[in-house]
């Protein structure tokens, strides 16, 4: 399961299971790889019912394999596809998968809500600055000779402490849906995703550029930008086209080229598909 490069492991029922506590030290080694491999294979939970290759996975010979084979499979269940099946295995994979869909559903629920309520606050704050364009009647303006107080622009607001929470749970999902090979310096990918909703970025369009970034032949390459280099260096204005596959830097630190930056109907029709 590439997506969940984890799974639950749970020490106390693990160490008190009988099954494990008949096996010999070697056995109970096996078996912990064995349900490595069977969190990755297809059905999740399931391994092949072929000894030769258990015996590679469990690092053992197949002498070796023979005398632990038992023990170990007593854990696993025959299926009806000549594979067998760890049925702990396969509950815990369910109810990750049930848990990572309500938590992508809600995400995408909010950054709707966000979305829509960010076009409300712009053209609300268009019309307040068109109201407040002129210098009011009772204020004297730069230099003026009236007698009331001189007209000032409020302060800027800070971010509420919510809102940085909440922008940190948007990052932490955006980030968590990157292809793995690429999932590294996770704060530093917080940061620079705070700087891109900042610049008027919605998570889901920042989510949409990574995505269509890491599908290109730079992107998928082995010579790619990280997460957070990609946002600081504003990556959504540059057209994919030029996201070809990249050869290795040049000694001496040579720069990237610069990239040709879309045209706002171009990032719109490229991203909010």
């Amino acid at each position: 399961m590439k997506e969940l490069p984890y799974f639950p492991f749970y020490v106390s029922d693990f160490a008190t299971d009988g099954k494990v506590e008949a096996m010999s030290t070697a056995a109970v080694g096996a078996y912990i790889l064995l349900l490595c491999k069977a969190w990755h294979e297809t059905p999740p939970g399931s391994i092949p019912n072929d000894d030769a290759v258990l015996a590679r996975w469990a690092r053992m010979s197949p002498h070796d394999w023979a005398e632990c084979r038992l023990s170990v499979l007593s854990c696993f269940r025959p299926g009806p596809d000549n594979r067998l099946y760890q049925k702990r295995m396969q509950d815990e994979y369910r109810k990750l998968r049930g848990i990572r869909k309500l938590r992508s559903d809600a995400a995408n629920a909010r950054w709707r809500k966000q979305s829509k309520s960010n076009a409300n606050g712009y053209a609300h704050a268009l019309q307040t600055v068109s109201g407040s364009a002129s210098v009011s009647p009772g204020s004297s303006g730069v230099g003026g000779a009236g007698g009331g107080e001189p007209h000032t622009d409020p302060p800027p607001d800070r971010p509420s402490s919510s809102a940085i929470f909440t922008h940190r749970i948007d990052a932490d999902a955006v980030f968590s849906g990157l292809p793995q090979r690429v999932q590294r310096r996770i704060n530093s990918f917080r940061t620079s995703f705070a700087g891109a909703v900042e610049k008027g970025k919605t998570p889901q369009e920042i989510q949409s550029a990574l995505e269509a970034y890491y599908a290109s032949p730079e992107g998928a390459g082995t010579h790619f930008r990280q997460p957070h280099t990609f946002l600081d260096e504003e990556g959504w204005r540059e057209s994919p086209h030029t996201w070809a596959a990249r050869e290795a830097p040049a000694a001496g630190g040579a720069k990237r080229p610069a990239r040709p930056a879309m045209s706002a109907e171009e990032i719109e029709r490229t991203f909010s598909q």
